[in-house]
């Protein structure tokens, strides 16, 4: 199934499988010109606000020379119930497609800190 959905797993509690895994997602986006979505937090969380970005998506397209084009969610807390996996009517969640991110030329940390800026600008307040 993961084949199919051209998906990458990135095992992080390993470095060594996580890396491969990174190199293997920025090879299959040069080869096959595939776009690839991530969650630059690594993970799901329940608190308001954003976590720290991990690096790993800011290096593939770094290493790819493929902009990023940022898309913030807001936040739907309020009319999810976690505990019964539910969303209750009448609310609205906000979509918002940012201006993509050029990687050309630009150092990793760069990238990273301007990707990440951009985000919490429109978002982490």
């Amino acid at each position: 199934m993961r084949s199919k959905s051209n998906s990458i797993f990135v095992d992080r509690n390993n470095k060594n499988n996580a890396k491969e895994a990174l190199n293997d997602a920025i090879t299959k986006m040069k080869d096959k010109k595939l776009k690839v979505w991530v969650f630059p937090e690594g993970t799901r969380h329940h608190q308001h606000g954003l976590l720290p970005f991990k690096k790993g998506a800011f290096n593939i397209a770094v290493q790819a020379q493929f902009p990023i084009i940022p898309i913030v969610i807001s936040d739907y807390t309020p009319f999810y119930s976690k505990k019964e996996k539910y969303f209750y009517s009448g609310g609205k969640v906000i979509v918002q497609v940012l201006d993509p991110v050029s990687t050309q030329g630009v150092c990793l940390f760069k990238f990273y800190f301007a990707g990440g800026w951009v985000i919490y600008r429109k978002f982490g307040k």
